[in-house]
């Protein structure tokens, strides 16, 4: 079992993000998450790693004046295969991979213009605050892969992933 604090970095792009030359936008933010790992033999250490994560992601972005603010909330559920590799005293590396399950519990965008004005907080998923064409998805699905490095109870980890199913179409 694991409980741990990340840090988060996510990079939200795509051809019809178009607020800035670049087409994409980076949120910094922290989770938190819980992850079981289920003995899938009793000779080797191959494991079954089910977890939940709950992270918040916020940014800025600035083009010609204008700001954009983005505030994101997701819950995940990571499916993975596991191996673990004893290294001695204490010490082990599991790298692993697998499948995300993401419910995008809140994403909201305030644009402001250069004289200050601002449009307030409108919902990503909301096709009244969007319009139909820019309407974000609240389910997700993707991929990652990793791997822990853990030192008496202590680990230190890094990840990269992305969607099969995009946030924002």
């Amino acid at each position: 079992n694991l409980l741990g604090v990340s840090y988060d970095n996510t990079n939200l792009s795509g051809k019809n993000f178009e607020f800035n030359d670049k087409k994409s936008m980076g949120l910094n933010g922290f989770g938190v998450e819980y992850t079981h790992g289920f003995g899938l033999s009793s000779t080797n250490p191959m494991y079954l790693e089910l977890g939940a994560k709950f992270n918040m992601g916020f940014g800025s972005n600035t083009d010609e004046g204008y700001e954009l603010k983005m505030q994101m909330m997701r819950l995940s559920v990571p499916v993975s295969y596991a191996w673990r590799f004893g290294l001695g005293d204490g010490m082990a590396l599991t790298p692993y991979a697998g499948i995300d399950f993401r419910f995008n519990v809140l994403g909201r965008v305030n644009e402001i213009e250069p004289n200050g004005d601002e449009s307030g907080w409108n919902s990503v998923f909301s096709k009244d605050d969007m319009g139909e064409d820019d309407t974000w998805n609240r389910f997700q699905m993707g991929w990652h892969v990793g791997a822990r490095f853990e030192y008496s109870r202590v680990f230190l980890g890094v990840s990269y992933g992305t969607d099969f199913i995009k946030a924002y179409k």
